[in-house]
């Protein structure tokens, strides 16, 4: 595990966008129904919103007291 999060082009293959702002490895991500947001948590302590077609990070979600994962 690492501290980013890559999104492909299914149709090509092609990495089009590494997600970088994490300082703790990436535990779990999820997208939205419409596919245009993408959520990731991590050992850091925080959660933070993606915007998928830009690959930026449009909000961090922070203050938890541990590591943000699914189950």
């Amino acid at each position: 595990m690492d501290k980013t999060a890559k999104l492909w082009d299914v149709a090509t293959g092609k990495e089009y966008a590494t997600l970088q702002d994490h300082t703790g490895e990436i535990v779990s991500l999820h997208f939205n129904a419409e596919g245009d947001k993408l959520l990731t948590g991590s050992f850091d302590s925080t959660a933070k919103i993606w915007d998928v077609r830009t690959g930026m990070c449009i909000h961090t979600l922070k203050d938890h007291e541990g590591e943000i994962s699914s189950t």
